[in-house]
């Protein structure tokens, strides 16, 4: 990869490129990311979701979650998160830190339900919420089927996460060199980097 990190005007269409083949393809290594999040007992709680949007303009990345899960409740106790891409093929990684939103029941939160294939609103249908214990003895049954029942309003469990980040550390790992750099943006949205030590 021949490229000036340096330069804000490649480095935001090089990321804005790769990032939204991300959201396009699912053989894409920007396509999951990895969401580190502070538990109640103050613990690193790290998990992989899907990159659903990537706005370069609003600085911002999307994720889907069920409302009922861990992270949703931990970002509303600490909204401050890390967010790890990692390409191979590219010899590239981005970490963001950034704030979260959590969207429900509202505008943004509609257009993407709306938006959501049969299959993929049943991934909200579950009575069981995200990361309970699954009871099989009580059930009296060793099938992961029966024990996790599908008949709740998908609509009712649905959440849009916004991660809006003013901090970008970037590691590219070339063959001959190792180049990284940190990007940082204030609140007016100006721009300052500088290269450090890997």
């Amino acid at each position: 990869m021949a490229f000036d990190f340096m330069d804000h005007s490649l480095m935001s269409q090089h990321m804005d490129a790769a990032l939204k083949k991300g959201v396009e393809s699912v053989k894409h290594p920007f396509h999951t990311f990895s969401l580190a999040t502070i538990t109640h007992v103050g613990r690193v709680d790290q998990r992989s979701v899907v990159l659903r949007q990537w706005e370069i303009e609003r600085r911002s990345i999307i994720f889907f979650t069920d409302v009922r899960s861990p992270k949703v409740s931990q970002l509303a106790r600490s909204p401050h998160c890390s967010v790890l891409f990692y390409s191979y093929p590219d010899r590239l990684q981005l970490r963001f830190s950034c704030y979260v939103h959590i969207h429900q029941f509202d505008r943004l939160s509609d257009y993407f339900f709306n938006e959501l294939s049969d299959s993929q609103r049943t991934h909200y249908m579950a009575d069981q919420s995200p990361s309970t214990d699954l009871d099989f003895e009580k059930k009296g049954t060793s099938s992961y089927q029966q024990v996790t029942t599908q008949s709740q309003d998908p609509y009712q469990n649905f959440s849009v996460g916004v991660c809006n980040f003013d901090h970008l550390d970037l590691l590219y790992l070339g063959k001959d060199k190792h180049i990284r750099v940190v990007y940082s943006w204030d609140k007016e949205g100006n721009l300052v980097s500088k290269n450090i030590g890997v």
